[in-house]
């Protein structure tokens, strides 16, 4: 389940994996969250594809870590660039204050996005959640979703295991 449930994908390398479920973003909403977020201060946009990584204008220690994990990183000079389906809108704050913005943008938003904190520096927008996703993988694959056990270890992990038939919670 990647994407914060997003994009759910089989086996293979990620350029061949097949793509059981994924609900992506309308181009003119990503582009505006993405405009948006780049207008903040102290913050930068990563922008997810099915296999990259898309940044605008970021700080060049962002890239270097993104590349550094083996992510496929695509520095773009604007947003009209990014001509594949995107399935997140990441808000990366440099000062670690994603928690701090959640409230501001989830009352805002939470209609149009489902909205996570998934790091202390990382804000996540996704049309779908871990939960729904749950729920696909398990559809496509002929699967009773009681029969599931999920494992997480951040927010943008509830709806993931409230879904799943067992969900453990990592310290």
């Amino acid at each position: 389940i990647c994407e914060n449930g997003a994009v759910i994908v089989g086996n293979g390398s990620e350029e061949e994996a097949l793509v059981m479920s994924g609900t992506a973003m309308k181009q003119e909403d990503f582009m505006k969250l993405a405009q948006e977020i780049m207008e903040l201060p102290d913050c930068d946009v990563i922008i997810s594809g099915k296999t990259t990584y898309y940044l605008c204008g970021a700080k060049n220690a962002l890239v270097d870590n993104l590349a550094s994990s083996g992510a496929h990183v695509k520095n773009v000079d604007t947003l009209g660039e990014i001509k594949e389906k995107v399935f997140k809108v990441t808000l990366f704050s440099y000062k670690g204050e994603a928690s701090k913005m959640y409230n501001a943008f989830a009352e805002r938003l939470c209609d149009k996005y489902d909205v996570a904190v998934s790091g202390a520096g990382c804000l996540d927008f996704t049309v779908d959640n871990k939960g729904i996703g749950l729920r696909e993988m398990c559809r496509f694959l002929g699967v009773d979703i009681k029969d599931t056990i999920a494992f997480g270890d951040n927010w943008n992990d509830v709806s993931m295991l409230e879904t799943a038939g067992t969900g453990y919670i990592m310290s």
